[in-house]
């Protein structure tokens, strides 16, 4: 072989690879869209005042509560405030606090609630058209909690809570109305 041939051989040989800016590389694979796991609450977003209901015992008869999607989607906030009149035999009524943090869970959602009575209460989150209902796990000691708000209109939901006791089914609790009061947009 010429050793000019050699040369070329072995600088052909030696030659440096295509750099990675000037490779060609087939394009990013996009990553396909996530479903928005809020959909079937976004109904709830916004601020919510209580629509007295008349005083009956056990009634909501003030309060509220907000709704809102936070730290960049990742998990729903409600707080909650309800003053429910006096059931038969009870001096007077009662306030009602808590907060729920709502997240994802596969392709669910779950929840955990605290309130001002000591209940520490985790909910499994499931919705139908215009409803969603929190329903605590079956099986921890004690009895089971619903609560559901069913939407009747752009800016009104009737809100439920029902309580089981055990090996009981569920049987209402306290039920009240409430409408938007304010814009749910920033």
């Amino acid at each position: 072989m010429p050793i000019h041939a050699l040369a070329v051989a072995l600088w052909l040989a030696a030659a440096p690879s295509p750099s990675p800016a000037t490779a060609t590389a087939p394009p990013p694979v996009a990553a396909a869209p996530q479903p928005d796991p809020w959909v079937p609450l976004r109904f709830l977003v916004g601020t919510w005042k209580s629509e007295g209901g008349g005083g009956k015992p056990g009634d909501v008869v003030g309060g509220g509560f907000t709704f809102a999607i936070e730290l960049d989607g990742k998990v729903a906030v409600r707080r909650s405030r309800s003053e429910i009149a006096p059931r038969t035999g009870e001096a007077r009524g009662t306030v009602h606090e808590d907060l729920t943090v709502i997240a994802p869970k596969g392709k669910g959602l779950q929840a955990w609630t605290w309130d001002n009575e000591g209940h520490a209460i985790r909910y499994a989150v499931r919705s139908e058209a215009g409803i969603v209902i929190f329903e605590s796990e079956s099986g921890a000691p004690g009895p089971r909690f619903r609560l559901a708000y069913a939407r009747r209109g752009a800016d009104q939901v009737e809100i439920s809570f029902s309580i089981a006791q055990p090996g009981k089914p569920f049987a209402p609790y306290v039920s009240g109305l409430a409408r938007r009061v304010r814009d749910p947009s920033p």
